[in-house]
């Protein structure tokens, strides 16, 4: 169809007749009868009030660690933790985890647990509005109800049990993260990872090592095939790891200050970056442990 050229639509019982030009298009007509009727929600459905844009941000940052594998169908969801007056989303595959908090208007006494689906979970991140405004979540045994302006979006919930995310982020006292803070440059651990990744992920392993170095931490990636890279970032670290570079891009993808926190408890403990109430616990790839003890350190519980 060129532009500004006319079109006409012409309905009868059945058909619909689209005519624009020398061309001619008719499209079969249902009754509306037998479009599916909108859901409902149970008299009793659960209600909080939020920030769309708080939604938005949160569930763009966890989502990444969502497991895409469909033979494991309760981490193949994004889970909604509802506290007093705090909204968790946390994210999890096997091999890391990831939590943003989102305060909520409204106080629920009990503490209430829901799954969604990760495919719904994504077609909710991109239904969100760009600009911030209102938004309604209503909840009963079956479904989710989103509400924001005129928009209404229906997400229907997975039964299931999902892991104990505070026993595998916290210590005993379930909101202390393990091992002692160390601030880094995101963006400079952001840009040593992608150049080491870039060799790293020959392969398919995306093995990148962090080694201890006198200017903090040494970040390097190798292939046989192709070569190395290495690069040393300010990050005083006391213990050689290895992780999977891919997860820790998409972690650092979703923080926003200019020094996050490492907390390291040994080379083979899960291995935790967090910026305010954004964490994400990221399991190590396998190495000969270093011996060093570590004040006040706990073990973490595998993801």
């Amino acid at each position: 169809m060129l532009d500004g050229e006319e079109v006409s639509l012409e309905i009868s019982d059945h058909d619909l007749l689209i005519h624009t030009g020398g061309s001619k298009t008719r499209l079969s007509l249902s009754t509306e009868d037998s479009f599916p009727p909108e859901f409902t929600l149970a008299t009793n459905a659960s209600l909080l009030s939020l920030s769309a844009q708080d939604l938005k941000e949160a569930l763009g940052r966890v989502i990444s660690a969502a497991s895409t594998d469909y033979s494991r169908p309760v981490l193949n969801t994004i889970c909604f933790d509802l506290k007093g007056s705090e909204l968790r989303l946390v994210a999890a595959d096997g091999f890391r985890l990831a939590v943003d908090l989102i305060s909520v208007e409204s106080v629920v006494e009990e503490e209430k647990t829901y799954l969604i689906p990760l495919k719904s979970a994504q077609k909710l991140l991109r239904s969100l509005p760009a600009e911030d405004e209102a938004l309604s979540i209503q909840a009963d045994e079956g479904r989710l109800l989103f509400r924001w302006g005129e928009q209404r979006f229906w997400a229907s919930r997975l039964e299931g049990t999902f892991p104990d995310w505070r026993q595998i982020t916290y210590m005993a006292d379930g909101f202390t993260l393990p091992g002692d803070a160390r601030p880094f440059s995101r963006e400079g651990l952001e840009m040593a990872v992608k150049r080491a990744e870039i060799f790293a992920r020959d392969g398919g392993t995306h093995l990148i090592h962090f080694t201890p170095c006198d200017t903090g931490m040494r970040v390097s990636g190798k292939s046989n095939e192709i070569g190395q890279s290495e690069e040393e970032v300010a990050c005083n670290i006391h213990l050689p790891f290895n992780l999977n570079g891919l997860f820790l891009l998409q972690a650092l993808a979703g923080m926003r200050r200019e020094f996050p926190h490492l907390h390291l408890i040994g080379s083979n403990n899960p291995v935790v970056f967090a910026e305010d109430d954004f964490v994400c616990v990221i399991m190590p790839m396998a190495i000969q442990e270093a011996s060093v003890p570590v004040k006040n350190a706990e073990e973490a519980v595998p993801v």
